[in-house]
């Protein structure tokens, strides 16, 4: 059970105590059932700002790799087309361009993906920008 799900049955499993109250037993009950909500709601906002943070952080990546792309491609068009350097250049593009593509539409996925689910598709990002970068990493180290 992810930290979503927990906490959003811990927001439920409280109403409904609370619901069931009586009027003496709400003015009793409602200091540590405001305290729940209040501490749940915190947690809630915390996982939103969390997930808010990382897709402007990962959307950051992308375009900074998307113009380090076009930097490549003007640098292979300067070149011959039968160079080494072009065929480097076209190789590392090649490899570049597809990843990027899957990291967009992840990105994407995980806009439009319920709160509660964010969690489960985030690895799958993170691993195509890990991707990303070491086929960036291995062309500077040619």
């Amino acid at each position: 059970m992810n930290r979503f799900s927990w906490l959003l049955m811990s927001v439920l499993a409280v109403t409904a105590v609370v619901g069931g109250c009586t009027q003496s037993d709400k003015t009793s009950a409602s200091r540590p059932a405001d305290s729940t909500l209040a501490k749940n709601s915190e947690m809630i906002e915390q996982i939103h700002d969390q997930r808010s943070d990382y897709l402007k952080k990962v959307e950051v990546d992308i375009k900074e790799w998307q113009r380090k792309m076009d930097g490549l491609r003007t640098e292979r068009d300067k070149n011959p087309i039968h160079s080494a350097r072009y065929v480097q250049l076209n190789r590392t593009i090649e490899e570049l361009a597809p990843k990027l593509s899957l990291a967009s539409q992840e990105l994407e996925t995980l806009k439009t993906a319920v709160a509660s689910a964010w969690q489960e598709h985030k690895p799958s990002l993170d691993k195509t920008m890990s991707n990303i970068k070491e086929t960036g990493t291995s062309f500077k180290a040619e």
